[in-house]
C-alpha cells in the first residue's frame, strides 16, 4: 500500500493514504488548526513539489516529502494543547516541550511499515542549515533534501498565514525574512529556487480550493522570522 502511494501522481494522493496514515493526517491538521491559521496542505505540498522537481529529485522523493509534509505536525497531539495555543512568548519548560514535536511525530510515524524515510524526515523538519536547529543540531547535507525543502515552505506559509501570535506578512516582507535566513536558518539553494518561483507565480499563492489565511493590512513592517535574542523563528509552525 505505502508503495502504491508513493506511485501516485500528486494530484491523487490525497485520496490513496492508507487509513492508519490518513487517520495521523487528520489528526496532525486539526491540531494545527486549533492555533494558528495556516496553508492548506495541498497547496504547501504544490510548492514543495515544485521546488524539488527544479532541484532534479525523481517522483518518488517528491511523493514522500508531500507525504511527510501532509504528517509533519502530527506530534503535535502529544503536547499540551494551552502551550500551542499560547499567544505570547514560552517560557523555558513550555519551549522544551516544543522542541520535541518533531521526535514525537517521528516516532509515531515509524511504528507503520514502510515510512521510516517520512519519519525521518518529519524528525529533520525544524533542523537549521547552518546548525543550531533542533533536535539533533544537524546541519548542511547532514538533514535531508525533503526537510530542507519543507522548511522553507512551511515557513512561507507560516509568514503568509501568520504564527505564533505574528500578523501575517505582506509577500515582499515574507521574501525579506527567507533572504534573511539563508544559509543560517534555510539551506541557500531552497532559498533561491523557492524565490524565483514565486517570482514566476508557480509557488506561494493559493490554487482553488486552497485556503491561505492572508489579510490586506498585512505590512512590511510585521515582526519578523529571526529572533536575534533568542533564535527561535518560526517556532509555533
Amino acid at each position: 500500500m505505502v508503495a502504491a502511494v508513493l506511485a501516485a501522481e500528486p494530484q491523487e494522493l490525497a485520496g490513496r493514504l492508507p487509513d492508519g496514515i490518513e487517520c495521523l493526517r487528520r489528526i496532525a491538521e486539526q491540531v494545527d488548526a486549533c492555533h494558528a491559521p495556516r496553508a492548506d496542505g495541498r497547496a504547501v505540498g504544490r510548492w514543495l513539489t515544485e521546488v524539488l522537481t527544479v532541484l532534479g529529485h525523481a517522483a518518488v522523493t517528491r511523493h514522500r516529502a508531500r507525504l511527510a509534509e501532509r504528517l509533519h505536525n502530527v506530534g503535535k497531539i502529544l503536547l499540551p494543547p494551552q502551550v500551542l495555543a499560547r499567544p505570547g512568548p514560552l517560557d523555558a519548560e513550555e519551549w522544551r516541550l516544543i522542541r520535541m514535536h518533531p521526535l514525537m511525530g517521528a516516532n509515531l510515524l515509524a511504528q507503520v511499515p514502510g515510512l521510516q524515510i517520512e519519519a525521518e524526515i518529519i524528525a529533520q523538519q525544524r533542523e537549521w542549515f547552518g546548525g543550531g536547529g533542533y533536535p539533533s543540531g544537524i546541519a548542511g547535507s547532514g538533514i535531508r533534501i525533503e526537510a530542507r525543502a519543507l522548511a522553507v515552505c512551511t515557513a512561507w506559509a507560516a509568514m503568509r498565514g501568520g504564527r505564533g501570535g505574528r500578523d501575517p506578512l505582506s509577500g515582499p516582507a515574507a521574501r525579506e525574512q527567507l533572504r534573511v535566513g539563508r544559509a543560517t536558518q534555510f539551506d541557500p539553494v531552497v532559498v533561491d529556487v523557492f524565490l524565483a518561483l514565486e517570482s514566476d507565480r508557480r509557488v506561494g499563492l493559493p490554487h482553488p480550493g486552497d485556503r491561505l489565511t492572508t489579510t490586506p493590512a498585512a505590512r512590511a513592517t510585521d515582526r519578523p522570522v529571526l529572533d536575534s535574542l533568542d533564535r527561535t523563528p518560526l517556532s509555533r509552525l
